[in-house]
């Protein structure tokens, strides 16, 4: 089977003392990687309210990929599970760090992918006050997946727009405070640069990274071949970029 997402879901937004968030994913049969997404958001030096304790899946622990704090309030996660379970509908359960604020925002989502290598790219991430959310995801290689999460206390009146393809998003959730935005791209070479519009200057964070399709680091036949006529500059520039790329 060929490498490619399996299918995207969105959790409710939660907001309260308990910032803790859980929802439903159905991994079809093959798919061998879950990705998961957290925005959060809490009060000025409650960091402990934004961060993630732990991510499971039916059960089964996740590992976290990366994170990006704005130092003022906002919070973004990646998590991943490798060889999820499949077939069925399973919880996917966020539990913060901490609890108590009763305006803590906390949102979700996740994609699985069939034929996903185990191995992520090394994620990336950025935090500053403007009108335009961006990360660039340095560690891409042709082909990768990048996913990419811009959190922003955009307020009531902001909304965020993404440059790719839009996974998931909340906008003004947690009484019109925040918005959150999961956007993806396919990269054609390293720098993937991953942005978002803010339609008023504000504070956000963003984190991205390339999920790479299985077995890209194991050495091929570089020549081309009467038996490949459809060898093109696709597959050249893989090369070019990274020899022993298997795509």
């Amino acid at each position: 089977m060929a490498f490619t997402p399996d299918v995207v879901s969105h959790a409710t937004p939660v907001m309260g003392a308990n910032g803790d968030i859980s929802w439903n994913h159905t991994c079809a049969a093959g798919a061998n990687k879950l990705v998961i997404q957290i925005g959060a958001g809490a009060g000025a030096g409650a960091v402990d309210r934004r961060n993630v304790a732990s991510v499971t899946y039916n059960g089964v622990s996740c590992s976290q990929i990366g994170e990006v704090d704005d130092g003022n309030f906002e919070h973004g996660e990646l998590w991943q599970l490798n060889n999820p379970p499949t077939g069925s509908s399973f919880a996917i359960v966020v539990t913060m760090v901490g609890t108590g604020g009763i305006n803590d925002q906390t949102v979700a989502g996740a994609v699985s992918f069939f034929d996903a290598d185990p191995v992520v790219g090394a994620p990336s991430t950025n935090t500053t006050t403007s009108t335009n959310p961006v990360v660039i995801v340095a560690d891409t290689l042709v082909g990768d997946f990048v996913i990419a999460l811009a959190v922003s206390d955009s307020g009531n009146l902001a909304t965020l727009t993404q440059n790719g393809t839009l996974l998931w998003e909340d906008e003004d959730y947690g009484s019109g405070d925040s918005d959150a935005n999961a956007q993806s791209k396919i990269a054609i070479g390293k720098n993937t640069v991953c942005s978002w519009i803010c339609s008023s200057s504000q504070r956000w964070c963003a984190i991205g990274v390339a999920i790479r399709p299985l077995g890209w680091n194991i050495p091929r036949e570089r020549s081309r071949s009467a038996f490949n006529p459809a060898y093109d500059a696709v597959d050249e520039g893989r090369f070019n970029e990274l020899d022993v790329r298997n795509w």
